[in-house]
């Protein structure tokens, strides 16, 4: 993934410094304008292209995946300027792997909605979520976050 990412920045034109590495460990200074949290989930939402994840998940899979979930965004935000933005997205439709990671989190939640309202998540003011039967779409989760301020 991370040989394709320096591809892509490369043909587009966008500067891009990668750390590979344990994001919750990996040493880094800091005060980034913004960090994009893109974490290992159960994959329930790409069922169409993965089905025999139905199979391979369990539900202490699930936990355990969204207390790893929860541990890299809180260390995104850690290191996210007081003024940057972190982006959450999985490919999952569970709560336990989405709004509750993004709640625990404490964090204040930009309203992305307006680019694209139809996408709006019924149950996270703010956030994005496709659902495949609703939206010819994988089901993907996304919501954009700001650090809580330290005043």
């Amino acid at each position: 993934r991370a040989r394709s990412l320096t591809q892509l920045a490369d043909r587009m034109g966008a500067p891009l410094r990668l750390v590979e590495g344990d994001g919750r460990e990996v040493p880094l200074d800091g005060d980034f304008d913004a960090v994009l949290v893109d974490p290992p989930c159960s994959g329930l939402g790409v069922l169409g292209v993965r089905p025999d994840a139905r199979w391979r998940r369990t539900q202490e899979d699930v936990g355990r995946l969204a207390q790893l979930q929860g541990q890299l965004l809180a260390r995104a935000l850690e290191l996210v300027a007081p003024t940057g933005r972190v982006v959450y997205s999985t490919c999952t439709l569970l709560p336990a792997e989405n709004d509750e990671v993004v709640r625990a989190s404490g964090a204040s939640i930009d309203d992305i909605t307006h680019l694209a309202p139809e996408w709006a998540h019924r149950a996270l003011a703010g956030a994005l979520l496709t659902v495949p039967g609703r939206d010819g779409t994988d089901g993907f989760f996304v919501a954009r976050l700001r650090p809580q301020s330290s005043s």
